[in-house]
């Protein structure tokens, strides 16, 4: 167009500017097209999403309602009730084992022993350690009499034992 002003031919920048109007024109309007088509296309992906969400929304109703027709309360409460007593009897056997090997780990360990330990460290660091502990105590560890209260705990799994058999 520029070309055709400098040469004086103004019919034919006429036809230039005329022509790229309307290739603009077409693009604006190509653009709403697409603006259109993608409109379009977000609502039936949008719809298609929503067929999806509900197809599943079908099916996990059908099984609930599957499940709310077999459920038995009283079969779940007994279940339960088991669970509960399995993890009582864990709870009972896991104390035990505790108290077990507190027991043992304390009396395993000499009290001559530790105290030399310590005399050894403080030699070696320069501190005066003797004078500042008590004696040590020669006399043995009490001990609870354990045979009586897992002799009851022994009792009280067995009888649900038998009770879980009896089911």
């Amino acid at each position: 167009m520029k070309l055709a002003i400098a040469n004086g031919d103004m019919d034919g920048a006429e036809i230039y500017a005329s022509d790229a109007i309307s290739r603009k024109q077409e693009r604006i309007a190509m653009l709403r097209s697409a603006s259109r088509v993608l409109g379009v296309a977000g609502r039936l992906e949008k719809h298609a999403f929503l067929h999806v969400v509900n197809a599943g929304f079908v099916n996990v109703v059908h099984a609930l309602h599957i499940s709310l027709k077999t459920l038995a309360p009283e079969k779940m409460l007994c279940t339960m009730d088991t669970f509960e007593a399995q993890l009582d009897t864990l709870d009972v056997q896991a104390s035990c084992v505790e108290e077990s090997m507190s027991n043992t780990t304390a009396a395993s360990t000499p009290a001559n022993e530790v105290r030399g330990l310590m005399q050894e460290v403080a030699d070696a660091a320069g501190l005066a350690f003797a004078e500042t502990l008590p004696k040590p105590n020669t006399n043995p560890i009490p001990r609870a009499n354990p045979v009586s209260e897992t002799s009851r705990n022994i009792e009280e799994i067995e009888a649900r034992l038998k009770v879980l058999r009896s089911m």
